[in-house]
């Protein structure tokens, strides 16, 4: 069906440029920039109170996704004169920060890594993406929708279901490519000489 065709072009679209070797650094960036907003939009929203704020929940999302490890933290004394703003660019410093540690670390090997980890995340979750559109089709198809359309209905949830799926392949491909560890390779030293 056209629904499923137009989300196949998209994602294939994204996997032949993994493919294509292009360099994703840019596109990794501009990942962190995405989940980081989608983080303040759920967790603080439009207020600009910070008691109205849910602090733990962007602590946790600091220290899970972007590898924060305890770095961020909204103090009492400053619940009067932080906004929204600057939990954004203390976010962004911390995720900016790792990023620039890991090009360190993996030197060369960095693009080849951020390929390979796009890459698994894109299939895993198109391939759940597939399952969940089949179940849906199956649902719709049984349940009595009253006055309802089933092929609006499929369309709505599907498109749900496809923006929720892109979202997560961006916090999964940052949180994979900010936590990554590159594999020492462990050589025996001789200890006592024959």
């Amino acid at each position: 069906d056209e629904v499923m065709n137009q989300q196949r072009k998209i994602i294939y679209a994204q996997r032949q440029t993994v493919l294509d070797g292009q360099d994703l650094g840019e596109t990794i960036k501009k990942m962190i920039e995405q989940i980081t907003d989608n983080a303040l939009d759920d967790f603080i929203g439009i207020s600009e109170i910070p008691e109205e704020w849910n602090i733990r929940a962007l602590t946790e999302f600091a220290n899970a996704t972007l590898r924060a490890n305890g770095r961020f933290e909204i103090k009492d004394e400053d619940l009067n004169t932080i906004t929204r703003a600057d939990v954004r660019d203390e976010l962004l410093k911390i995720a900016y920060d790792n990023y620039n540690e890991q090009c360190e670390v993996f030197g060369e090997q960095m693009a080849e890594l951020e390929r390979v980890i796009m890459l698994r995340v894109v299939d895993t979750l198109w391939m759940d993406h597939l399952d969940e559109m089949e179940h849906v089709k199956r649902e719709i198809g049984l349940r009595a929708y009253g006055q309802h359309d089933p092929v609006i209905e499929y369309r709505n949830v599907g498109s749900e279901l496809y923006d929720g799926m892109l979202d997560s392949i961006k916090r999964d491909t940052v949180r994979y490519i900010l936590t990554a560890k590159p594999r020492v390779e462990i050589k025996r030293e001789q200890v006592a000489k024959p």
